[in-house]
């Protein structure tokens, strides 16, 4: 054995290897180590010059270049800001690069930016045509070429150039997580982002032309063994979420809204899914191969309508498994080849197999000619709607949307023998075509049209629809105030059968469309400005030889500001913070449109502002994970009034439970749902709660547990397949409850089988239905309130009921100008189990 070396020595040795390797990477990587002048509250800066082609410089020839090409350029220190925008917020933690190239070397600077997003570059020359870039995790690259610091005078209090804003789009987020029984994940199951039809602008010829087609997917994923995805978008928009995964029902959720307010992780709970299977038969009995089935979910608060598509094998056959249906249930869609879809309603679980036959080979074939030369018109977009009952007017029993060939003419097979409810035109270079009950471009052509019957065979020949050549609309979008042209306003005609169109007014804030009717809704919106909205049905245009002006005046709008705090007073950071309407129906639609872009998070001491608020009467909402939502008192604001809306918040419950039958068996697979409550005497405000609630099912044991629960009224809805829906109230939840172990017993189920008529027995379509448990035999406590649907021929059904008796109230909802009008009626008494009930409604004074 060897004589040891001493260990002082071998780390004297080490010591001296390591600080020669050292000082040899310094001088091969020239800039790569060497920092200017150490860390700063924004982060540590580093800045260092190379020569463009490459070669390396010492330390010293850095320095001693450097102190040169000042001596000449002049050198300062440089801050600047970054903000990310929907929503505004700082650009913190990010990396912010600069270079330039001034005599043959690239100068180079790197900084990180603050909690504020702060960024400062110590040292740089002043020069012109920096590249500046920003990097980050979170955030999508961002480049700004041509920053140029020669000219710019170095601000007194600070010694600095001035590097300016810089405003940074952010990647939009969806995550979640999809589980199975009992929160387990769901391994190898699809996530897709879809655009559900009718998501962008609503219409109804994009309804009728896509609906045999798939939702358009924006990026999809296979889950790993936890069953947790991840979407990373580049832009905004409102998106459903779709899952599917072996043995477990396709799963919907609608109301994917990415980029207002934060990222939000979703829970997709997962059920055995229940089977829907039928036939597509034509009207003699064939099947029909290669039907297109759509099984519709609608959700109509935010016109997104997700749907799956089956097609129909050589027998006709199609078969799929959904979750069980709440509320109205699905709508099925069916579009045979070449033909007309056709749709009616079902639940889920079915009563029996579904048995589609198309209507008889009945075909309706037109014309449209141009109204001067009489010439054809090729490739105009037609809209036809057909109804076995003339007075329906909303809902086609068949519905059709095609273009005319090159001879101008349209062919459509296979529709439902009866009325033409309706036919829309439209034609590049012509004003719109409408005959319809309630809109029509000439009353006279619309009602010939609309007495026209569609025969059970053969053809059924519509007179030649002539098209106007187009009028042209221009004017301005002005500041009512000072009349001051407004540039870059989005200024939109409206229109729900074909979709709007959309443009940006100009530097002087001018506008124009073509191809326009007589009668349009016109919308015009521009930051810090209340919306300007025409009604629903349009206004006139008035053309003079083809052309119309038109101004629009917008006000300025009102500015709202406050703090989310809780009740002790701690700022609640990150909530997001919207605006809603205070109207109800019709009304509060509108002015929901106008509210929905104006939104805000609140900073680090809960702060938030709202600008440009139409002048309406309206609330201030406010949630964030963990809290129960948070509401204002109400507003009605003048234009550019300021005021002050301060929000406390307060920590949100839980609920945990167990489901199960009278014989104590668990009911697995029940839908939960946990809304505010609104009360018990209205359906419809129960009926939007529910909507909003939060939705869960239960396991293969019977259990569900819910977060987030909100605070004071609650209202609990249990759905299961053959029990009869459980309805319960609690009437006083407190912040941060914990309410568990939870039983919901559930009952067999029963039904109401009627129907509703006018005063001379002709069936009512009209209208829809609540039932209100008045008596229950085993002295439970009264709490229903159910909904219900009439179908085409006058039928309801009414399932899903607790035993007892109920009232039954034929709400009606038509109130159209030229069309009889009935009283809303209640027939009280109705036993649950009954069959043949007859609710005759009677003429209104």
């Amino acid at each position: 054995m060897g004589k040891r070396t001493p260990l002082i020595l071998v780390l004297a040795i080490a010591l001296v290897v390591s600080i020669g390797l050292m000082l040899s990477l310094n001088d091969e990587s020239g800039h790569a180590s060497r920092t200017e002048g150490g860390g700063s509250g924004n982060g540590d800066s580093a800045s260092a010059l190379e020569t463009g082609a490459g070669s390396a410089m010492s330390n010293a020839e850095y320095d001693k270049r450097f102190a040169e090409l000042a001596a000449i350029h002049g050198q300062s220190g440089a801050t600047g800001r970054v903000l990310l925008t929907r929503p505004e917020a700082p650009g913190k933690d990010l990396k912010v690069s600069i270079r330039a190239e001034v005599e043959g070397f690239v100068a180079e600077a790197e900084a990180k930016t603050d909690g504020q997003g702060n960024f400062t570059f110590p040292k740089l020359l002043r020069i012109d045509g920096y590249e500046l870039t920003i990097t980050g995790k979170a955030v999508q690259d961002y480049r700004k070429d041509g920053l140029n610091f020669s000219g710019e005078q170095i601000e007194a209090d600070t010694g600095n150039i001035n590097a300016g804003i810089h405003r940074v789009d952010r990647w939009y987020f969806v995550r979640g997580r999809v589980v199975g029984r009992g929160g387990a994940g769901v391994p190898d199951a699809n996530v897709a982002l879809v655009m559900p039809l009718g998501n962008r602008t609503f219409s109804w010829f994009e309804m009728a032309e896509k609906m045999g087609e798939a939702d358009p997917t924006i990026a999809e994923m296979s889950t790993p063994g936890g069953g947790r995805f991840e979407f990373r978008l580049k832009e905004p928009g409102r998106y459903a979420l779709r899952v599917r995964a072996k043995g477990w029902a396709t799963r919907f959720l609608s109301r994917i809204e990415v980029g207002t307010g934060l990222d939000k992780e979703y829970t997709v709970a997962l059920v055995e899914g229940y089977p829907v299977a039928g036939y597509v038969l034509d009207a003699a009995g064939r099947p029909v191969a290669d039907a297109v089935v759509a099984a519709v979910t609608s959700n109509w608060r935010s016109w997104s309508f997700p749907k799956e598509l089956w097609k129909t094998d050589g027998t006709g056959r199609f078969e799929f498994r959904m979750p069980p249906s709440s509320g109205r249930g699905y709508s099925l869609n069916v579009v045979p080849p070449g033909g007309a879809i056709v749709s009616r309603q079902f639940r889920v679980p079915l009563e029996e197999e579904l048995i589609i036959q198309l209507p008889s080979d009945a075909t309706l074939v037109g014309r449209i000619i141009d109204r001067e030369t009489k010439d054809p018109i090729a490739g105009a977009a037609i809209l036809v709607n057909v109804a076995k009952d003339r007075s329906n007017m909303w809902r086609p029993d068949a519905r059709m949307a095609l273009m005319t060939d090159e001879y101008g003419v349209f062919k459509i097979k296979g529709l439902e023998p009866g009325n033409i409810q309706s036919i829309s035109i439209r034609a590049e270079g012509y004003a719109d075509f409408a005959a319809h009950a309630m809109w029509a471009t000439d009353k006279k052509v619309s009602d010939a049209i609309r007495k026209i019957k569609v025969k059970e065979t053969g053809e059924t020949k519509l007179p030649d629809i002539t098209l106007s050549r187009g009028n042209v609309l221009t004017g301005r979008v002005l500041d009512a105030v000072s009349l001051d042209p407004i540039p870059g306003a989005r200024i939109e005609v409206a229109d729900w059968v074909f979709g709007s169109r959309s443009m940006q007014t100009g530097p002087d804030g001018s506008y124009r469309f073509e191809n326009l009717g007589s009668r349009i809704s016109l919308n015009a919106e521009a930051v810090g400005y209340a919306d300007h909205r025409d009604s629903f049905m349009g206004v006139p245009l008035e053309p003079k030889n083809g052309a119309a002006r038109r101004e629009i005046e917008l006000r300025p709008g009102a500015s709202l500001s406050g703090t989310v705090k809780t009740k002790e007073g701690t700022p609640i950071k990150s909530a997001l913070v919207r605006l809603k309407a205070k109207a109800s129906g019709w009304g509060s639609w509108q002015q929901d449109l106008s509210l929905r872009n104006l939104w805000a998070n609140t900073d680090d001491v809960g702060r938030w502002s709202i600008s440009g608020i139409p002048g309406f009467k309206l609330y201030v909402e406010a949630e964030a994970k963990g809290y129960d939502l948070g509401k204002s008192g109400d507003f009605e604001l003048e234009p550019g009034q300021e005021k002050t809306a301060d929000i406390q918040m307060q920590e949100s419950a839980s609920l945990e439970g167990f489901v199960k039958s009278r014989d104590g068996g668990p009911v697995s697979g029940a839908r939960v749902t946990v809304a505010r409550d609104p009360g018990e005497g209205d359906t419809w405000s129960q009926w939007r709660a529910l909507a909003d609630g939060l939705t869960t099912f239960t396991d293969v044991d019977g259990r569900f547990s819910v977060k987030d629960v909100p605070t004071g009224k609650v209202l609990v809805r249990i759905e299961a397949d053959q029990f009869a829906t459980l309805t319960k109230r609690y009437p006083d939840v407190k912040p941060a409850q914990a309410i568990k172990r939870e039983e919901m017993t559930l009952s067999p189920a029963k039904t109401i089988i009627g129907r509703v008529v006018n005063e001379k027995g002709v069936p009512f379509t009209q209208g829809w239905l609540r039932a209100k448990h008045t008596a229950s035999p085993e002295g439970e406590p009264v709490t229903q309130l159910m909904s219900g649907r009439i179908e085409r021929d006058g039928t309801f059904v009414l399932r899903n009921l607790p035993e007892g008796t109920y009232s039954i109230e034929v709400r009606v909802n038509n109130r159209m100008p030229g069309f009889e009008n009935y009283r809303n009626t209640t027939q009280e008494g109705v036993i649950a189990g009954s069959e043949n009930v007859e609710i005759r409604l009677t003429p209104a004074e």
